[in-house]
């Protein structure tokens, strides 16, 4: 469906928790994209185009897996910002 933001205008283009109302409280979602390899690099990196629109202290992350079991986070948090760097 399309959103009912008034802050998303890429219609089509968008993943929210809460297509016509606020984000549920607690809410526990997830983007998954198609697998990487990702080992003959020296210095990978992964640029994301994101708008998002949360309360302080929301927050996401980008984790990584070698087995598709363990996931672990890329970065590090310094106070309430992400680094983005491990």
């Amino acid at each position: 469906g399309t959103p009912a933001k008034a802050n998303i205008r890429v219609e089509g283009k968008s993943w929210v928790t809460g297509i016509s109302s606020p984000y549920l409280a607690n809410e526990n979602g997830w983007v998954n994209s198609p697998c990487f390899d990702f080992t003959s690099l020296k210095k990978p990196l992964v640029s994301l185009d994101i708008a998002r629109d949360m309360v302080e202290n929301h927050g996401a992350v980008l984790q990584a897996s070698t087995d598709g079991l363990t996931w672990n986070n890329i970065g590090r948090f310094e106070g309430s910002t992400s680094t983005g760097l491990n």
